[in-house]
């Protein structure tokens, strides 16, 4: 019991034969700040497919509700902070639209999404401002894409868009004349993978 109320507060368990643990309050909330990230991006990327079930995703933001993130801006890099905020709104939007279904089967994330709400995206005389927010974080991507995109096609040399093309048209499925014409992307899929990385080559934005 006394392990978990320390973990709880961010406060290493003392080793043994020594008097007390060091505050680690900082670190403790920086590293719960990553890994509800990549929890919630992993349960994204792969919903609704086993394991990413409306059971784990309940667990995933249950998790996201530990005291500690409520001080979730004493994290130092800006980077990590906004993309704790985008992993939260992505699930939580999500729930309101592709997989408003999950709310019936597990009832509990409908609570779960109006107390992150309210913890993490509520402004004093404004209100939840997470659709706000959110539809303004998508602009701003957008617009870094769409100039890393013409950043690319000014520079000099052979067609850019040729490496993007070997990468993309393996992903396709096959057929016997060659790659298909169709691939269904309905979801996070291996083709915006590869954009992604195409487009950040040579740049720390992606």
């Amino acid at each position: 019991l006394q392990k978990r109320l320390l973990d709880g507060l961010g406060v290493e368990t003392p080793a043994s034969g020594t008097s007390s643990g060091t505050p680690l309050l900082p670190e403790r909330i920086e590293a719960l700040v990553v890994k509800c990230t990549e929890e919630l991006n992993s349960w994204f990327v792969s919903a609704p497919r086993f394991p990413a079930t409306p059971l784990a995703l309940a667990d995933a933001l249950a998790r996201a509700e530990h005291p500690l993130l409520r001080f979730f801006t004493a994290v130092r890099q800006p980077q990590k902070k906004e993309a704790f905020l985008v992993a939260v709104a992505l699930c939580l939007q999500s729930l309101r639209q592709r997989f408003s279904w999950m709310r019936i089967t597990e009832p509990v994330l409908e609570r779960l999404s109006h107390d992150l709400q309210n913890r993490l995206f509520f402004v004093q005389n404004k209100g939840p401002v997470m659709d706000f927010w959110f539809t303004d974080r998508m602009k701003k991507y957008n617009s870094e894409a769409n100039a890393r995109i013409a950043a690319i096609f000014a520079q000099p040399g052979v067609p850019k868009l040729e490496p993007l093309k070997a990468l993309i048209l393996p992903l396709f499925p096959q057929n016997e004349d060659g790659p298909g014409d169709w691939l269904q992307v309905d979801s996070p899929s291996k083709v915006a993978d590869v954009v992604l990385e195409w487009l950040g080559e040579g740049t720390s934005l992606y």
